[in-house]
């Protein structure tokens, strides 16, 4: 078998541009018509470990842009979260400092929140055990 590949194409055999890696050399067979394809190399050991060293090459590189890569999402990800919990921090301390300015204002609001709570749990309580 031939290291191109030839897919039959109107009668002729056509070299593929893409897999077309060793030079060809095409000469007319005088019983059917058809183009005869041979490698000048073929299948040897060297093609073989020469296209091994390239694939090993390009999965190396591969892997490499993809540790790069999943570093970088790393980074970001943990300044994301960094920047979250300083606005948490900073909106918690936001409240604190509204509730002790208001103090009756921040305790009408619980009790009229933990109210509104007590009534829907108490709603859908009831609703399960029927």
């Amino acid at each position: 078998m031939s290291g191109t590949l030839l897919p039959k194409h109107s009668g002729n055999r056509v070299a593929l541009a893409a897999f077309d890696c060793h030079q060809t050399y095409n000469s007319p067979s005088s019983e059917d018509g058809n183009m005869n394809t041979t490698t000048t190399n073929g299948e040897s050991a060297a093609d073989t470990a020469e296209v091994k060293e390239h694939l090993k090459a390009a999965g190396g590189a591969a892997a490499s842009a993809a540790r790069a890569r999943a570093a970088q999402a790393q980074e970001w990800a943990r300044t994301r979260a960094s920047q979250a919990q300083d606005w948490a921090k900073g909106r918690l301390g936001d409240a604190q400092q509204s509730i002790e300015a208001q103090p009756y204002k921040a305790a009408a609001l619980a009790l009229g929140i933990g109210l509104l709570a007590g009534i829907l749990l108490t709603t859908l309580a009831s609703r399960r055990s029927s």
